[in-house]
């Protein structure tokens, strides 16, 4: 896309033109909706001339609309108004190392179609972003979404990133080559023809978990999303937590066996070399080389993570040993990092959260064990979170929308 097609679609973007006020008064609607006339004076502590005035361009932008009525508290039964959920969409993309999911949003941050496909060895930048522009057109097809309904984008990605340039820097583990260097938000404006809003993937879960999701209750949350490796996001008095140099693996590669196993980050005994996706094939593979029988009956070289999480739930003994050690591996640096950020809810997402229930049960049960909590302290852990599987792309859209807002 030109610099004068992109000027073009930040122009035509229904929510960067309404003004702070409004602004503010779209976000309250979206985050307490659906809500009566009444509330919203209550909320916002303004009059009803106001409030009409900032509500008339909202409603002739159709950003917003009337959805019901409200339950009478002695007279006349309210109106009630919410984000309207047919109108507008963004797109919500996360790009892991074993997948790219693409998601469709409505402006309540409701998925309303999904896409993913698997990061082979072909996946390069190129080759990804071109198949994103077609997962993307493929479900705004199948919606009947126009052209100008897609108002935006939000990437959700592996780090280390630099959010401000939208450049993926020099992301491990990705099959394919050319991810490094990365000028992805650029690259995925000139594909999909809207602007694009980039971080890290952990980081957008939990912003989305933290505003529409579990989240909405606390203050302090973490958020884990283990797959080849392990990201991390987390709120602090509701604020995100941003790790140093545009990273989200510090939790990963926080030391929990010295002298342990060697680490892709050039440490050893990193929590990731005992817990990732890539770790627990590392490790039952090199079970079978000794001569462990097993119920996968494959070549070495094919056997996936997916394939060690079903025979385990089927009673392998190996697949089950690989997987008990890694969640005690996790779990003790879980309850390391509870013990220091203190979060009240912890969500335990990704691949191999919802492949395998030992891996997700073991891990919650050694972090409470090691922690050892007093009748005050309370720990909530959530497989999935309320976004489930989508939580980085459902992050992604918030993240664009919220940028909006500002």
């Amino acid at each position: 896309m030109s610099q004068k097609g992109l000027e073009q679609v930040v122009t035509d973007n229904p929510l960067i033109q309404l003004d702070p006020e409004k602004k503010h008064l779209f976000q309250v609607i979206q985050r307490r909706g659906p809500i009566a006339r009444a509330d919203l004076l209550s909320l916002l502590q303004t009059n009803v001339a106001t409030l009409s005035r900032m509500m008339r361009p909202l409603l002739e932008a159709r950003l917003i609309a009337e959805v019901g009525i409200g339950e009478s508290t002695g007279g006349r039964k309210p109106v009630l108004y919410d984000i309207n959920p047919r109108d507008f969409y963004v797109a919500g993309l996360d790009i892991s190392r074993p997948y790219t999911q693409v998601v469709l949003a409505n402006l309540k941050m409701e998925p309303m179609a999904r896409e993913q496909f698997e990061m082979d060895e072909s996946c390069t930048p190129e080759k990804t972003t071109r198949l994103i522009g077609e997962a993307v057109r493929r479900l705004a097809g199948q919606l009947g979404i126009a052209d100008e309904q897609l108002i935006g984008a939000g990437l959700g990605t592996a780090g280390p990133l630099d959010p401000e340039r939208g450049l993926m820097l020099h992301p491990r583990n990705f099959k394919a080559p050319g991810w490094t260097e990365v000028p992805i938000q650029t690259m995925l404006e000139q594909v999909l023809g809207v602007t694009v809003a980039v971080d890290l993937g952990a980081a957008a879960a939990v912003l989305a978990e933290n505003l529409f999701g579990l989240g909405r209750d606390h203050r302090n949350m973490a958020f884990f999303h283990c797959s080849g490796g392990i990201r991390t996001g987390a709120t602090a008095a509701g604020r995100i937590v941003r790790g140093i140099r545009g990273a989200e693996d510090a939790f990963g590669h926080m030391v929990i066996a010295v002298d342990g196993e060697p680490c892709s980050c050039g440490n050893f005994g990193c929590i990731e070399a005992y817990a990732s996706i890539i770790a627990i094939v590392k490790k039952f593979v090199a079970g079978l080389k000794l001569g462990r029988t097993s119920m996968v009956v494959k070549p070495l070289t094919a056997i996936r993570y997916t394939d060690i999480c079903n025979v385990a739930a089927k009673g392998d003994a190996l697949a089950r040993e690989v997987l008990s050690n890694a969640a005690c591996y996790f779990g003790t640096g879980l309850a390391n990092y509870i013990k220091l950020l203190n979060p009240s809810l912890v969500i335990l997402s990704g691949p191999l959260v919802s492949h395998s229930e030992l891996f997700y049960t073991t891990a919650v049960r050694v972090a409470l064990e090691k922690l050892n909590l007093d009748e005050r302290q309370k720990v909530v852990f959530s497989k999935g979170g309320y976004f489930g599987d989508k939580a980085i792309a459902m992050g992604a859209a918030t993240l664009w929308v919220e940028r909006q807002l500002g």
